[in-house]
């Protein structure tokens, strides 16, 4: 009916009348088509990017996948494999305190509780031996304490590995800052020797320390941040695992160990793991290690 009224209201119309209204449904027709020509053509050169993001964060880290998948399947994993539903897990990260880290993802699905927080600054466990036994006193009764144990380092198209663009700024920033800093201060030698840490920038500076302790390798390398970055994860896991836990209920202990990857707004994040390792605290076996 609407239809029959505005055809009759265009047939009686005046011929200047008709031209005018021919002449806007043609405008508006060839700006329809631009922005679908225009969106379309966005979203070819988003693919574009995501795709040479995808290639060159696995030239470095062969096997990263992007994070929400990799979550997806691990909960997926844990169930299926060793009967651990969502809502018995309790994760805990030693992630860095970056914002970006739960800007565009989480590591839980919404079942799942926690996270949490075992990290400061580059993912170091600064919560230290008693934030590890308050975890564990928190994990479900015969549920699983899953621990990510993870890094992290920015990659943007535009500017590389230890940069990426954060939302609602126009230039790219470090990531991750701290990690970039500290490497900043020991390719220039101004990192003190046993250096006590100051209560004004403590974490930071035990981060300078473990960068001065490994101070060759991390210069010698020709891709120094990735080095800095992979030798944060394996001191994090070395703290981590050497805490003693206090007796709890809880039946597994899972170990997620490798490197968050922070990209541009376009882009996924990814994950790469270097290996997983699942723990029955019952009968005190190792059920699992999955290496890279």
């Amino acid at each position: 009916m609407i239809l029959a009224i505005r055809l009759f209201t265009f047939v009686r119309s005046s011929p200047d009348m008709r031209k005018m209204r021919v002449r806007f449904l043609v405008s508006v027709l060839v700006i329809s088509s631009l922005i679908s020509c225009s969106l379309k053509k966005q979203q070819e050169d988003n693919h574009q990017t995501s795709q040479h993001t995808c290639v060159s964060i696995r030239e470095i880290f062969p096997g990263a996948i992007p994070f929400n998948d990799y979550t997806d399947s691990l909960l997926f994993f844990l169930y299926t494999v060793h009967n651990i539903p969502k809502d018995k897990i309790l994760l805990a990260q030693s992630t860095c305190s970056d914002d970006i880290l739960n800007t565009k993802n989480s590591f839980i699905n919404h079942k799942v509780k926690g996270p949490f927080i075992l990290g400061g600054l580059g993912g170091l466990p600064f919560t230290g031996l008693t934030g590890y036994n308050a975890f564990a006193q928190h994990v479900p009764d015969r549920g699983a304490a899953l621990v990510f144990i993870g890094p992290h380092i920015g990659y943007s198209k535009q500017a590389g590995w230890g940069r990426i663009m954060r939302e609602g700024q126009l230039e790219s920033t470090s990531c991750c800052g701290a990690t970039s800093h500290v490497l900043e201060k020991l390719q220039r030698h101004g990192i003190l020797t046993n250096k006590q840490p100051e209560e004004k920038d403590y974490q930071e500076e035990v981060i300078e320390q473990l960068a001065l302790k490994n101070k060759d390798e991390i210069l010698n390398s020709d891709k120094p941040l990735i080095t800095f970055t992979k030798l944060i994860y394996k001191e994090a896991e070395r703290q981590i695992t050497n805490m003693p836990l206090r007796k709890s209920n809880f039946k597994f202990l899972i170990f997620v160990v490798g490197i968050v990857i922070n990209t541009d707004p376009t882009d996924p994040d990814y994950i790469w793991v270097d290996h997983m390792a699942i723990y029955d605290l019952e009968s005190e076996r190792e059920l699992r290690i999955m290496e890279k």
